[in-house]
């Protein structure tokens, strides 16, 4: 964990740090990164997923207790829908850790969501490559990638996302979740208003000073008007291992619209790694030889959820 938390001086440094277009294939951590270069590079990759995009990491706060980051341009607009696209049939009302290893239904998140398996396609393959190259950690430590959408009315009333009991910390889970990275798959101001991510504890950026029709919810706190495609990143823990308060965070009610985030969390050691495919990411495939016929007969609208799991290739899911 510290060799990740230093990591953090060196955004000290500098207002911001551009992360080369291209150079996250080369991130040394990616156990299987020959596999998912020569994956990349063969015919079966599509042209909307061709352009890497142009990364720059913002710090927004940089104290001792502290670590908030900006991260503009960490998915192409073309990504951000597909993962949409991926996570919308299985999409269910949102739980809460019930601090016994499960999760239950609470009313102070309303969303819905769903997870996404890491390495289940080429486009969250890179996006768990480009998290891995950024925080300087394996793919193994990231959790799936959880996807929510947010109706108007609905919010997450602010939280911390590091665990208080010892089962949810356990080593059998990766121990504590350290840090959040927390990616913007639409606009706000053109898909939906409301739903910015507040951080309570934490004074307003300098750029809030000029938002227009600042609401109750934002007001005298670090806020983010979500862009699509860009990321908040803030770590929960200290160099010390202490956990902070000072990351606490939620999302305001969306107003109109509908919102699509997607957070991924990282952990002090690997997350489940049995579940991380050793191979490289998965070809886009289905997984039943019916798979044409049932997406002609208008199966994967009427059966979304099963057939977005079992047959990806026949319902343009990949």
């Amino acid at each position: 964990m510290k060799r990740s938390l230093a990591f953090l001086s060196f955004f000290c440094i500098a207002q911001a740090i551009r992360l080369e277009p291209g150079s996250f294939d080369l991130s040394p951590y990616a156990r299987d990164r020959d596999a998912y270069l020569l994956f990349i590079n063969n015919e079966t990759k599509t042209k909307a997923f061709d352009q890497e995009p142009d990364t720059l990491v913002e710090p927004l706060v940089l104290e001792t207790d502290a670590r908030v980051f900006m991260i503009h341009n960490l998915l192409t607009p073309a990504e951000a829908d597909h993962i949409i696209a991926r996570a919308e049939p299985l999409l269910s009302r949102s739980t809460v850790v019930d601090g016994a290893g499960g999760g239950k239904v609470d009313p102070i998140r309303n969303s819905a969501g769903t997870f996404l398996n890491r390495r289940s396609d080429p486009v969250i393959s890179r996006l768990n490559d480009r998290l891995s190259h950024i925080t300087r950690m394996p793919v193994s430590h990231q959790e799936d990638l959880q996807v929510l959408r947010y109706f108007p009315g609905e919010h997450y009333y602010p939280h911390t996302d590091f665990f208080n009991t010892p089962i949810e910390k356990s080593e059998a889970n990766g121990k504590q979740r350290y840090a959040t990275i927390l990616t913007y798959l639409n606009d706000y101001g053109v898909d939906y208003d409301g739903g910015e991510t507040i951080m309570p504890l934490l004074p307003p950026t300098k750029a809030q000073t000029a938002w227009a029709n600042v609401t109750e919810c934002t007001r005298g706190k670090l806020a983010v008007r979500p862009k699509k495609g860009s990321a908040l990143m803030f770590y929960s823990m200290n160099e010390n291992g202490d956990e902070l308060s000072s990351s606490t965070h939620g999302s305001c009610d969306v107003l109109n619209g509908v919102k699509y985030s997607a957070p991924t969390w990282i952990r002090q050691l690997p997350f489940h790694p049995s579940s991380l495919p050793p191979g490289g990411p998965f070809i886009c495939k289905d997984g039943n030889q019916n798979c044409p016929n049932w997406a002609a007969q208008g199966e994967c609208t009427k059966n979304a959820a099963f057939m977005a799991q079992t047959c990806m290739l026949s319902c343009n899911l990949c």
